[in-house]
């Protein structure tokens, strides 16, 4: 047999239901919206942050140079020598490029890694050229202090094709950023402002990197306090409801089914005359009252019936005995 349930259990079902369809729709919009802002702040620091280092790395050091003598290597280096990249034989490549305490590059380093450590919300900072032959990026000078990990000048690192046509062509009229899943460094955000020439073309970047790994972190955090937040908002609602419909809806309800029991019941009162849906106390303001009071005319338009019947079969009665007597 199925299971029935009373109304402020359906009552609670549907609100629940209701309450947790909602939610989810105004978290997966919140959630859009969270992360569209986030992203977009972070791109705004990581701009910020570019042009501070720009305008830090000319005064101190021009990177010209620098960058120049760097790609200048790489681009002579054969397809063979290239994939060396990272082996001491393939740095010596580069052992032209002067590293020497109070060398441009020296400076260049020291610049870098005071401005990442003054900005906790940043994966990395440092200098590097895209070259489109190779489809590569290509580093310049990097800050990492751990020389397992460090990227020496000539290093790089292959480049998705449209984020590398992407700096290159940039037109100065938007935040140049580019948004990319890496391999070894997760999902990343780059931001980068070009370092030209005196003929005004492109010789290396700032490049400003934003992991946003930390922002589906803070959606994580967002979305466990927002879950948090609509279930103890769907308990309070339902509640309130379930209070509100047996008071408005189950109550009556049941006052009125009760009272049916009782007009119907053959061995009811003594005192049959007595108005069972007139007494009860109904007010609801709506379609139950009216009921209610519907109810009660047609128990006085029954008892009237009665009593005019009663009379009648009295005068009936009251013939024939006449009638039986003459």
């Amino acid at each position: 047999m199925k299971k029935k349930h009373n109304l402020s259990q359906k009552t609670i079902y549907s609100t629940v239901k209701s309450c947790i369809l909602f939610g989810f729709v105004t978290l997966l919009i919140a959630l859009i919206f969270y992360g569209y802002t986030l992203t977009k702040k972070s791109i705004r620091n990581a701009n910020s942050t570019a042009k501070t280092t720009i305008m830090s790395v000319r005064y101190a050091a021009d990177p010209i140079p620098l960058a120049d003598q760097v790609m200048e290597i790489y681009r002579g280096l054969s397809e063979e020598q290239r994939q060396q990249c990272g082996s001491a034989e393939y740095r010596q490549y580069f052992a032209d490029v002067d590293r020497s305490e109070g060398s441009s590059y020296n400076v260049l380093v020291k610049i870098l890694r005071m401005i990442l450590d003054a900005h906790d919300e940043l994966f990395d900072v440092y200098l590097a050229m895209y070259d489109e032959d190779t489809q590569a990026i290509v580093y310049i000078a990097d800050p990492d202090g751990d020389s397992e990990t460090a990227l020496m000048p000539g290093d790089w690192e292959t480049v998705n094709e449209e984020g590398l046509h992407k700096f290159l062509n940039w037109n100065g009229r938007s935040v140049l950023y580019d948004i990319g899943n890496t391999e070894n460094y997760g999902l990343l955000c780059t931001v980068g402002i070009p370092i030209a020439n005196e003929a005004g073309e492109k010789s290396a970047f700032v490049l400003v990197d934003v992991s946003l790994d930390n922002i589906r972190a803070e959606m994580r955090d967002f979305t466990l306090m927002f879950s948090l937040a609509m279930l103890l908002l769907t308990v309070l609602i339902s509640l309130v409801q379930a209070i509100r419909i047996k008071r408005k809806l189950v109550t009556p309800i049941n006052m009125i089914a009760d009272a049916s029991e009782r007009f119907a019941d053959p061995n009811r009162s003594k005192d049959p005359e007595q108005e069972i849906f007139a007494n009860l106390d109904i007010h609801t303001g709506d379609e139950l009252e009216e009921l209610v009071q519907t109810m009660s005319g047609m128990e006085r338009g029954l008892k009237e019936y009665g009593q005019n019947l009663l009379k009648i079969t009295a005068e009936k009665e009251r013939i024939s005995t006449e009638l039986s007597l003459a």
